[in-house]
């Protein structure tokens, strides 16, 4: 039921009251009052797995209403994701995955809503929605800041092929097009980036209250992106000596190796560790490892991709996909007794509840192929606005962009390969599986119908 540190955090933040340096601070407020008021996990897991139960009925409901989906499909997909591995071991877990994901949920299905008929209300409160996503799992950050321009762009090209397709005159279509597209392009684009500016900054500066500290998303950012591009960083990259000194002897803590990433960020011993031993002040520290992680990133934005290449590869790779699945399950070697325990006495539950081999973590091991297959979900999106009719097209296009978006956060901005990270894809992978199979019917079914249509032709001529 635990996944220590993630959920460690949370719990503190849940007992204590503080907000954590890294992660979202809202959950952290769930956890006390649905598992620490009621002195019980058990109720968290009721409300998470009801969470999870609406998600699924949502997913179908998304079909019908706004792809126009049949029955069957929907119902299907929806089934598929109330089973999904993924879904049913964290619905018992203190993490924010299920909760995030019915947020997630409800953000697209405004998106949705925006795509078929644009106005500006829908726009603001699809940004005030992200917010709240943020506020949950951090994660979200690069496909809503992504989507706030996306979105805006689509609702253009959708009111503006409707202006287009209104107007009898064909002479005219091309001018009113670009007109129309314009005009509120430039509308929506500028009030969901005053928006976006408006409800990040209020979060920003609402963490930082609570934190006591600077408005921040995080505080551990720097921290975080120094780790995961550690192998590309060389001492040019710090305009600090005594740093620059460090990245030169990188080679006493393995800075070249990718597979020790994680150590870096968490290891005392590790390029972070020894960084704060240079600057005892957080803050600071943190501030520094950003500057010298961008200051990487811009000198070698290649190599920087090819780290997220080797980290994409590292899903397929059969020696490192069980000690995966088994750190994703709570079981790995940083967990200590004392941790555990601390956390039982706390929820007053047996220490041996929380690394308990349950049937949800056996089907989870089990599960490895399903979660390749969902690393597909930007090909699966992009198969699905192909096939799918044109009206759905650009709400299959941000389907396809967010996935995009959610990909490189998983394998760009990530120190290891992480299954959990694809809990996302769950629900999008599933919608464009829907579409493209409910496409791909409707394809048949029209050549089905022309050649009917033909034979009919020619067998009436045949016989005159």
């Amino acid at each position: 039921m635990v996944f220590m540190g993630d959920s460690g955090t949370y719990i503190h933040s849940a007992f204590a009251g503080g907000v954590p340096e890294d992660r979202s601070f809202f959950y952290g407020i769930l956890v006390r009052v649905l598992a620490v008021w009621p002195k019980s996990f058990y109720f968290l897991v009721v409300i998470q797995t009801a969470a999870s139960t609406v998600t699924a009925v949502l997913l179908a409901w998304v079909l019908r209403e706004y792809f126009h989906e049949r029955r069957s499909i929907a119902f299907w997909m929806g089934a598929l994701f109330a089973f999904d591995p993924l879904q049913l071991m964290y619905e018992r877990f203190v993490m924010t995955e299920t909760f995030s994901l019915l947020v997630f949920a409800a953000y697209c299905i405004l998106t949705f809503k925006y795509l078929r008929t644009p106005t500006l209300f829908q726009l603001i409160l699809l940004q005030a929605i992200g917010v709240v996503l943020i506020s949950l799992r951090l994660s979200f950050l690069l496909p809503v800041l992504v989507d706030a321009f996306l979105i805006p762009l689509l609702g253009a090209l959708v009111l503006a092929g409707r202006s287009s397709d209104a107007l009898a005159n064909r002479s005219r279509v091309s001018w009113s097009l670009v007109r129309s597209f314009s005009n509120v392009w430039v509308k929506h684009s500028s009030i969901c980036i005053l928006a976006t500016f408006i409800f990040h900054g209020a979060y920003q500066s609402l963490n930082g209250f609570l934190s006591r500290k600077p408005p921040a998303y995080q505080y551990n950012d720097g921290f975080w992106l120094i780790s995961v591009w550690a192998p590309v960083i060389i001492a040019q990259d710090s305009p600090h000596p005594q740093i620059a000194s460090l990245i030169n002897r990188g080679t006493e803590y393995g800075l070249r190796n990718i597979y020790v990433r994680n150590g870096q960020r968490f290891s005392s011993c590790g390029l972070v560790g020894r960084l704060r031993e240079i600057e005892p002040d957080t803050f600071l520290a943190n501030r520094y490892a950003k500057e010298i992680a961008l200051n990487a990133l811009k000198r070698d934005p290649i190599g920087v991709a090819k780290l997220a290449l080797e980290t994409y590869l590292q899903f397929w790779r059969s020696d490192i996909v069980p000690v995966v699945l088994r750190d994703d399950e709570g079981f790995g070697p940083g967990v200590s007794s004392q941790d555990l325990e601390t956390v039982a006495r706390r929820m007053n539950v047996p220490a041996s509840t929380l690394r308990k081999i349950t049937p949800t973590k056996k089907l989870h091991s089990l599960c490895a192929f399903w979660y390749q297959c969902l690393l597909q979900t930007p090909l699966v999106a992009l198969f699905a606005a192909i096939v799918c009719h044109s009206g759905a097209r650009a709400s299959v296009f941000f389907l396809l962009f967010t996935s995009i978006a959610i990909f490189v956060t998983l394998c760009a901005l990530s120190t290891q390969p992480v299954f959990r990270y694809l809990h996302p894809f769950s629900f999008i992978f599933l919608l464009s599986v829907g579409i493209a199979l409910d496409g791909l019917l409707s394809f048949r079914r029209r050549d089905l119908l022309g050649f009917e249509a033909s034979a009919t032709f020619y067998g009436c001529n045949g016989k005159s």
